[in-house]
Formats: structure tokens, sequence, C-alpha cells
């Protein structure tokens, strides 16, 4: 059977037909050998017995006569029988009186015959007038007829066998496909789908029989199958997608050595190895140290939803506090567990945190200067700090669950909607005293209920704020007075700064106009004079004959256009001199008007003020190289303003730009002036030039009173230009890109008004 066991169905069918026809074949051989064997040995026997009657009756006389020579001659007889392998002929008494073929045993059979696998003995009395006078005894043999018999029958048997066969193989090729066509498609099928994983096929059915059903059944099963796998593919894809996009790292850990079987995507980006490498490492490979003994363990078993909590290290070698929770599961056939990893770095930072910042809170509660006490929904007190207990004289734990009442005079009870009330009164100390405090409190409410929870209530001492309000009515009086007197050093610092800028271009021009005197030519005039008076009586002959004469008059001409060029220059610098001088006087005026409630307003263009204060810098920037660059608008509107007020603004703000680019190394210094009209209705002048810049942290101080970046500045230029500018209803700004790239002034003045009170 071991060698039908692989072979296909038809083959087997086949083999077992053959096999069913040649052990029936066999089977009748031998049962048929069998029955003529039996057959043969009775015909053999009844022919013996005939022949030893025959011979015993005939041997009868001569046993009478004892006549052996007649006993040897009818012995002799039975040669002609080729089955007779002896005969012998006995007396009565036993005695052998003829013999053939081999000599028997003196043991004579019974009366009747025996007979042994291959011979037949037979004993037939003699019987002489009715006496039994001897006995004939005969030996035959019978495997001889056996042989013969078996040699026929197993000729027969083999051509039988070989038709048998013969007639079965042409039976079964066309009727075999019937039984083995159907198992064989379904094999077929069985192992397309086991090779393609594909539960659409189905089996055919070629019938109604057994395999009809079988294939029924098998389709049936497919369907079920198919249904199942379906819904396994569906699991699947659920499973994987909510391993794959679970937000949380997700590792697959063989039970048996802690192999990373699989893990997620999260799991790559959070630590930082690519999934090569994940696949390559196991489990506790990641852990640094363990925040707890347990969580050496992690993949092993543990109760369903217990967690560890343990140290990972990333591939960046940063450590993170994890909670990790595994699920037991089978993995490709392991035994393995899902585990989970929840990073709680940031929670344990949080909950150290909190814990240092309720220590740190407590700490600040302690050590208040001001009383704090904190009371329940019920008016209980539960906290009460060190500075409370100085104020009352009482010892901090007389606090604990005693109404507020005993403590606070008129404590409020809790309310509502985070309400936050403000009162004065006295405190009464343990030892009786009474001092001045004042208390606030504030309601602590549910959010989400607004039931009342309880109250703050801030307890500040007033004894030293009493004393000192008295001290203060005292000084009010003298700080008017200071106040009033700082009001006038302002205003002088003021004049002081905008004289001390035009004092600088008179001090300019006197120079030039002494430099001018110093270098005239009077000197020359002089000799030339006094070379005349010498030749007073011969002036004629002097300059028609004399060579000093002769060039005498070309000498005067040149001397007069020089002189008048002289002239022309001094009296432009005076008129210069006498303009700013006008100016001071201007400003002087201004900041007495400053002084009063109202300054007058005039509607003046802003681009001439400009170029007014341009002209009173003029001289410092040619003399410094400063390039001065003008972009006016047109048809920019007039302002209504006070002209001596933007006129300072505008020199201070020029002057700031000319010690700008002054302070920078560099071959381009650039003022770029322009004027324009805004949206809303106003007109703003920019100052901008490429020197030192203004850092970040000073534009929003630079307006401050005082503050300067100037090793000689004061501090007190652009402060009263923003005020200034901010009492006329405009606004001065500053924008820079920082250090190194220069600055922008911006000023904006109100557009004047049309109409009688413009004009």
């Amino acid at each position: 059977m071991p060698l039908l066991r692989d072979l296909p169905i038809n083959q087997k069918i086949t083999a077992v037909l053959l096999g069913v026809c040649g052990a029936a074949l066999v089977v009748f051989t031998v049962t048929l050998f069998a029955l003529q064997t039996g057959a043969m040995r009775a015909i053999v026997t009844r022919q013996v017995a005939t022949v030893g009657n025959l011979a015993a009756d005939h041997a009868a006389a001569a046993v009478v006569t004892k006549d052996t020579a007649e006993i040897a001659k009818l012995l002799a007889s039975l040669r002609a029988d080729k089955i007779i392998i002896s005969a012998s002929v006995l007396d009565a008494a036993g005695r052998v009186l003829g013999t053939y073929g081999p000599a028997e045993t003196n043991d004579p059979p019974a009366a009747g015959s025996t007979q042994d696998p291959e011979s037949l003995r037979l004993s037939t009395p003699i019987f002489w007038e009715g006496r039994r006078i001897g006995s004939f005894e005969l030996r035959a043999q019978t495997h001889i007829l056996e042989h013969t018999m078996a040699s026929s029958l197993t000729t027969s048997l083999a051509v039988s066998l070989t038709l048998s066969l013969g007639v079965t193989l042409l039976v079964l090729r066309p009727t075999g496909g019937i039984l083995t066509r159907p198992i064989h498609l379904l094999a077929t099928t069985a192992n397309q789908i086991t090779r393609e994983h594909n539960y659409q096929l189905r089996a055919p059915k070629l019938g109604e029989d057994e395999l009809g059903q079988l294939a029924d059944a098998f389709n049936t099963m497919l369907a079920q199958v198919q249904v199942r796998q379906n819904e396994l593919q569906a699991a699947e894809q659920r499973y994987r997608q909510l391993f794959e996009r679970s937000p949380l790292p997700l590792w697959v850990v063989a039970t048996d050595d802690q192999q990373i079987l699989a893990i997620n995507d999260e799991a790559v980006v959070r630590y930082g190895y690519s999934r090569e490498e994940f696949l390559g490492l196991k489990f506790p490979e990641l852990e640094a140290s363990p925040v707890t003994p347990a969580a050496q363990d992690v993949p092993a078993p543990r109760p369903a939803g217990g967690t560890v909590e343990c140290r990972h290290r990333r591939k960046d070698g940063t450590l993170r506090v994890v909670e990790l929770t595994s699920l037991a599961q089978e993995f490709a056939g392991r035994p393995a567990r899902l585990v989970q990893a929840v990073d709680v770095t940031e929670q344990r930072q949080a909950e150290q945190a909190l814990r240092a910042s309720e220590e740190y809170f407590r700490n600040v509660v302690e050590n208040l200067s001001d009383g704090l006490l904190l009371q329940d929904a019920t008016g209980r007190v539960l906290l009460g700090n060190n500075r409370l207990a100085e104020l009352l004289g009482w010892p901090p734990v007389e606090f604990a669950e005693r109404a507020a009442e005993k403590f606070l005079p008129a404590a409020p009870h809790p309310r509502r909607g985070g309400e936050r009330q403000q009162y004065e009164a006295e405190l009464t100390r343990a030892d009786g005293s009474r001092i001045p405090v004042a208390i606030t409190t504030t309601s602590l409410n549910n959010k989400c209920t607004g039931e009342a929870l309880g109250t703050v209530a801030v307890v500040t001492d007033l004894t030293a704020h009493k004393r000192a309000e008295s001290e203060i009515a005292e000084s009010q009086s003298r700080l008017i007075e200071v106040s009033r007197l700082a009001g006038m050093a302002e205003v002088a610092t003021g004049v002081l700064h905008n004289v001390g800028n035009v004092l600088n271009s008179v001090n300019v021009s006197a120079n030039l106009i002494a430099d001018r005197l110093r270098q005239s030519r009077l000197a020359g005039l002089q000799r030339t004079v006094k070379l005349l008076d010498q030749h007073q009586g011969d002036l004629g002959r002097f300059f028609t004959e004399e060579p000093k004469g002769r060039l005498i008059p070309e000498y005067l001409s040149k001397l007069a256009w020089q002189l008048e060029s002289e002239r022309t220059e001094l009296v432009e610098e005076l008129a210069g001199l006498t303009k700013n001088l006008d100016h001071i006087k201007e400003v002087v005026a201004m900041q007495q008007n400053f002084a009063r409630a109202d300054g007058v307003r005039e509607v003046i263009s802003v681009a001439v003020l400009l170029e007014d204060a341009l002209r009173l810098q003029e001289e410092t920037l040619v003399r410094n190289r400063v390039t001065v660059e003008r972009a006016y608008e047109a048809d920019v509107p007039r302002v209504a303003v006070e002209k001596n007020k933007v006129l300072e603004i505008l020199i201070n703000l020029l002057t700031n730009a000319r010690q700008a680019v002054l302070e920078v190394e560099r071959p381009d210094r650039r003022i770029h002036l322009r004027v324009a009209q805004t949206p809303d209705r106003k007109v703003r002048v920019e100052i901008t030039d490429n020197g030192v810049g203004i850092a970040e942290e000073n534009r929003v101080r630079i307006f401050q009173h005082g503050f300067t970046t100037k090793k000689t500045g004061h501090g007190f230029g652009l402060h009263s230009g923003a005020l200034a500018a901010r009492q006329m209803g405009g606004s001065l700004a500053v924008t820079s890109p920082g250090p190194g790239f220069g600055a922008t002034f911006r000023l904006e003045l109100p557009v004047a008004e049309a109409g009688p009170a413009a004009a």
C-alpha cells in the first residue's frame, strides 16, 4: 500500500482493479487446483483400487499353487501403468511371493488404502473359495499427476489473468474518466486554490452522484471560506490600519527570544530607527535604565491592562520615559506580544514641575509681604500664611478649621462669578491692639458649574501707608513747586538745546567773517596809497615812465574787483548771521509762547519750513560733504501749526541725521528728505539717513526724556519734539533696519482746514 499512496487517483483505481481481478483469478485458480487435485486423487485411488482388485483376482490361483512365475508375470504386467511405483503379493502369513519395484517394508498396510503427500498405498485381500489366502500390495505415485495438472492450471491462469487485465484496461480507458475526472478536477481546483489563494474558484460538477455531492459540498465550503477570508482580510486590514496609523509606537515582539517582528510608522518616526534597523533589534535593546524593577521584563506576560514604566533610548541618544502595555497574540505562527509605548516624559516633567511649582507656591505664599487667608465655601479657614500670623499675633495652627470671621472683620461669604471685593478695615490682634489693613477678597468658583469653592483674602498692612499719607500731604505742596521748577528747567533745557544748534551756525559765520577780514586786500591798497604819496609831484611821469607806476592802474582795477567780491561774501554771511540771530529770537519767543496754554498757529507749507531748517544746517552739511536729496510731492496741502515748534523739530531731526552719517566711515554720506500727503489727511515729512542706525531695543526708548545714545547728548531734543508734535495734533516716529543701516524719522502734521479758521 505505501507504493500506491503517492500515485494519481486514476492509476490507483487501475492498480486496485487490476489487483482485485488478479487476486480473484489467483483465488479461483488455487481453489480449482485444490478441487482438481482432490478429484484427481479420488480418480487415481479408484483406478489403483480397480487395478488392485483385478490383480488380486488374477493372483488368487497362483497364490494357492504358489506359482511364483505366474505371480512375477502378473506383476510384470503392471509396468505399463506409470503411476504404479511398486507391487507385492503376500500369502496369508505375510510372506512375499513376488514383488515389483522397490521392496516394501515388512509392515503391510492396513486393509484399504493410505495416502501421503506424494504416494498412495493400497492393500487388496486375495480370497479363494471365500477364504483369505493373501494380499496384493500396491504403491502408486500421485505427484506426477499433480505437477501436470498444476502446470496446466498455471498456464490457464496466466492466460486468463492476461486476458482479464487486458479487458480491464480496455474497459477502464473509456469509462475510467467517469470515476477519476471529477476527482481529478476537484484535486486540480484545490491545488490551484492552494497556489493562488483564490477562493473565488469553484470545482466543476459533472453529475449528481456522490462525487457531484462532494463537489457541491466543496464549493459550499469554498464560499464559506471566501466569506470568512473576506472577513479576515477586512479584519486584518482594519488591524493593519490601526497598527500602522496608531498615534502611539507599536511593536510585535516574539515571546521566546524578544526579537522585534513588526513595527508601525509612529515607532519609526519617534525613535529614529529605520524598519530594517528595528527588525534587527531585540526589544530590551531599546531600554536604557529601568524606572521600575519590573521594566526589565517588558515582553513577558503580565495581567491585561498592566503597564510598566521604563526609559527608552532613541537612535540620537535622547532618553524618553515611556509606559509600556503588552497584549499576547500570535504573529506568523509564533507566540508574540503586541507592545504599545506611551511617551510620558512631558507628563513626568510636568509632574515634577507641578511639585516644584507647588513647593514654590507654598514658599511664595509663606514669604508674601501681605497676609493671605484661604477659606472654603462654608467659611472655614484652610490656609493662613506666616505674614497673616504675624499681623494677627496668632500662631498658624490656630487658623485650621476656624471660621474666617474670627480673624478678619466683615469677611464676605463666597459668591458666584469670581467676584472681587476690596475694602479697608481695622484688624484686631491677639493682644487687643488694632492696625489698619486693606483686604482684597476674590471668590473661587467651578468654571463648569459656577459653584462657589471658596475665597482668597489678601490682607495688606496699611500702618506705614497711613503714616506716609500724612507725609505725602505735607510734601504735596513742595512737589507742586518742584514740578513747576522742573517744567521751567525743561523749557530752559529746550531753549539751550535749540539755541545751541543755531549758535553753532552763528559761530561758523563769525569765524568765516573774521577769516575774510584777516585775509583782506586792504593792506595792498595802503601800500599803493603810500607809493602814490611819494610821487605826488610827478604822478604823470610816474604813471608813464616808472615800471611800478605803469602797473598801478591794472592793480587797482583787480583790487577793486576782489574787494567787491569780499564785500558780497561778507554781506551774505552777515545776512545768514542775522537770520540765525532772528531764529534765536524766534526760539526764545517760541519757548515763551510754549509756556502759555495755547500757541498761535499759522497756515504754512511744510516744504518751506523744511528748507528754512535746511538752510540753517547748509554750511555744516557742505563742509562735511553730506549729500541732501529732496523728494517733495506736488500739491501737498499746507498745515496749521505753530511755526517755531515745527522749525525746532525739523532742525533737531536734521542735526541728528547729520551726526548719524558722520559717525560712520563711508564715502556716500546721504540724507533724503521727502514730503507727502497721507491717506488720513496729514502731511508727512520723512528724514532718512544712511548713518549708524538704531538698535531694536533703543527704538522704543529713543523718545523718553533723558535717553540718548550719544556720548555728549542729553536726551531732551527728541522728547520735546515728540511732545510738541503731539500737542499740534501730529506725531513723531522712527524706524530703522538696525545698526549700520540708517534710520528714518517721520513727522506727521494735520492738514489745515479750509475756511476762515485756516486763514
